[in-house]
């Protein structure tokens, strides 16, 4: 499996909390295996639970 790095940034606005990940693979053939294997829709997934995971404190 192709190795990736994430940075994940997190910024207070006036609305709430800005998230801005960032993924850097070392070659476009690993990023294009990964997005293959479903990491764009699984990572849009899991960020897309994270309101309710805060909301619960």
């Amino acid at each position: 499996m192709p190795r990736t790095g994430m940075r994940v940034e997190l910024v207070p606005t006036p609305n709430g909390t800005r998230m801005t990940a960032t993924s850097r693979c070392a070659t476009r053939e690993g990023m294009e295996r990964l997005v293959a294997m479903g990491m764009v829709e699984g990572f849009t997934q899991a960020a897309g639970q994270l309101d309710d995971l805060l909301a619960q404190g």
